[in-house]
């Protein structure tokens, strides 16, 4: 690489200077982050200590779905090969 050739360094410590400093950066943006989180966190807690508002309007989401909720998945009873093949060897079928 040019630059390598320009600093006469191996461009392997470049590599590393670059990571080196990509990852300051970004430990400091992260801990910024989650101070504030914690901040926002323990001002929640301040106002409901036993988190009985958070689970209320928890609950209250979850039943306003009721049977047509789209995160609750569908159990799948047919199996392909694969999970055939696993059934059978789980069950003691080595044929």
């Amino acid at each position: 690489m040019l630059i390598a050739k320009v600093l006469r360094v191996p461009l392997n410590r470049l590599v590393n200077q670059a990571v080196e400093a990509f990852v300051r950066k970004r430990t400091t943006e992260v801990a910024m982050n989650m101070e504030e989180t914690l901040k926002l966190l323990k001002a929640r807690r301040a106002k409901d200590p036993e988190f009985e508002r958070a689970v209320a309007e928890f609950a209250d989401g979850e039943a306003s779905y009721g049977k047509a909720d789209p995160a609750e998945g569908e159990v799948e009873r047919k199996r392909g090969p694969a999970q055939a093949r696993v059934h059978d060897l789980l069950n003691g079928k080595l044929g």
